[in-house]
């Protein structure tokens, strides 16, 4: 049992380990392809592959280390992230298979969406992968989850199960007893992010209807006012390291032509009621840690409510690995790469108590507000911005920048799949995400604050869609 006493000893023997094993193949797999990055930042060789949806201006500069395969590489078509999409690369018998695909075998894949997608394939090609599947199925069904949160005398949010075509806005209203309007709307099946709508009007429950279909099967739960709670964990058969709670706000909370819809989490703010949500996600972690999940599991919640949890790596985990270097912690996703390896270790008490230390920025994804498909008409480029000194809702680009490290306090990062020139986008489709080392949310409605609002509305314009 090795005692990691510091960031260079857990990267040392991690490199040490895959020399051992002849440097087996690394996948990452899921929506965002820029996000093998989080693993690129702290191992000892770059991702072999990294496989997914989006194929943006910012993703070029990965491909200089890492092979792309990506559904939206060969042409310029950015629909609303999809799991099944995604899964389809992974199918021979699907017209969206990767030929690229084929011939790999061997090595090991960290998946983002629902892991029960790439199962088969990973099977046939001696592919082991970052989470246990049957744990993930389980936790990712949405009625499984609350009546496990009960078993286990957790505070659970009123709801229940319906199809969208059997109740209406008011009706949920009435069965919730709910007299402020505002829940979720979550599909049973974990959808990897975009399972998820708040809802606040009879125009939000449309949009749920129009999303998933009528005869959609969802759980419906009452959602209190205010901002959420979220916060990432790494189990391990005897530790839970458990990050300090951030706050996040959930797509279509934002639901305005003018609000600039985006998902996305404040690290800078400690999450509301912090500690009684901590000892419901420490009951939960237990739970996992007896059904034999070890590895990472990110959790949403409202006060101590446990709202979701998804059993993988959670879509903020490159911006969190890129904060949890620059605060000297060993980040979360390289523990998963060395339990997965076979490394036996334990954390010394200095390390384990850098993971109390608060994360401080934000990561914002901008959302398609159009309502029919859309043309990108101007060339954005990715790197660092800055707000122009005379005009205040102008954005200059100041010089390349791909990571943490690339960026002041006065200044924007955007990344991620950043939608190139020319490209359709679907209503609701990503554009790219946005890096900040300042508060975007506002602390009493759960929104964003004025800069926040600003932020977003500027950087929206810059893609100038043309329906």
């Amino acid at each position: 049992m090795e005692i990691i006493n510091s960031l260079d000893q857990a990267l040392e023997l991690t490199k040490n380990k895959l020399q051992e094993m002849s440097n087996p193949p690394i996948f990452w797999a899921g929506h965002r392809t820029e996000d093998a990055w989080a693993l690129n930042a702290v191992l000892p060789y770059p991702v072999d592959y990294s496989i997914g949806l989006d194929y943006g201006s910012s993703t070029e500069y990965l491909e200089r280390f890492t092979k792309v395969i990506s559904v939206e590489k060969n042409n310029l078509i950015r629909k609303e992230w999809n799991a099944r999409i995604a899964s389809e690369m992974f199918d021979e018998k699907s017209p969206s298979y990767s030929v690229d695909l084929k011939n790999i075998k061997d090595g090991f894949m960290f998946p983002f969406a629902s892991i029960m997608h790439y199962e088969t394939y990973c099977y046939n090609h001696n592919i082991k992968m970052m989470s246990p599947p049957s744990i993930m199925r389980s936790v990712e069904n949405k009625s499984y989850l609350r009546s496990l949160s009960k078993n286990l005398k957790l505070k659970v949010p009123n709801h229940y199960i319906s199809t969208l075509e059997t109740t209406s806005y008011k009706e949920a209203n009435s069965i919730l007893h709910n007299d402020n309007g505002l829940y979720i709307i979550q599909t049973i099946e974990g959808a990897a992010g975009v399972g998820t709508i708040v809802v606040n009007s009879e125009q939000d429950y449309q949009s749920a209807v129009d999303k998933f279909g009528p005869k959609a099967t969802v759980i419906i739960s009452n959602y209190h006012p205010g901002p959420s709670s979220a916060t990432t964990c790494f189990i391990t058969p005897y530790d839970i390291h458990i990050l300090q709670g951030y706050q996040q706000l959930m797509s279509n909370q934002e639901t305005s032509k003018n609000s600039f819809c985006y998902s996305g989490n404040s690290f800078v703010t400690l999450a509301p009621k912090w500690e009684k949500f901590r000892e419901s996600v420490l009951i939960f972690c237990k739970w996992l840690q007896r059904q034999g999940f070890y590895g990472i599991a990110n959790f949403d919640g409202v006060e101590q409510n446990i709202v979701d949890v998804n059993p993988r790596c959670p879509g903020s985990i490159r911006v969190l690995t890129e904060i949890q270097l620059s605060l000297d912690q060993v980040p979360l996703v390289l523990l998963q790469f060395m339990h997965y390896l076979g490394i036996q270790f334990r954390l010394s008490g200095k390390l384990k108590d850098k993971y109390d230390e608060p994360l401080k920025g934000s990561m914002m994804i901008l959302h398609s507000l159009e309502t029919k498909e859309s043309i990108v008409s101007n060339e954005v480029k990715p790197g660092v911005y800055k707000f122009v000194e005379k005009d205040k809702h102008q954005l200059r680009w100041v010089k390349d920048g791909w990571s943490w490290k690339d960026f002041n306090e006065n200044q924007v990062l955007l990344t991620s799949g950043v939608v190139r020139k020319s490209t359709k986008v679907y209503p609701n489709a990503p554009l790219g995400r946005v890096w900040i080392k300042q508060e975007v949310n506002d602390l009493k409605s759960g929104r964003l604050n004025e800069f926040g609002r600003k932020l977003t509305k500027t950087v929206y314009n810059l893609f100038r869609l043309n329906s």
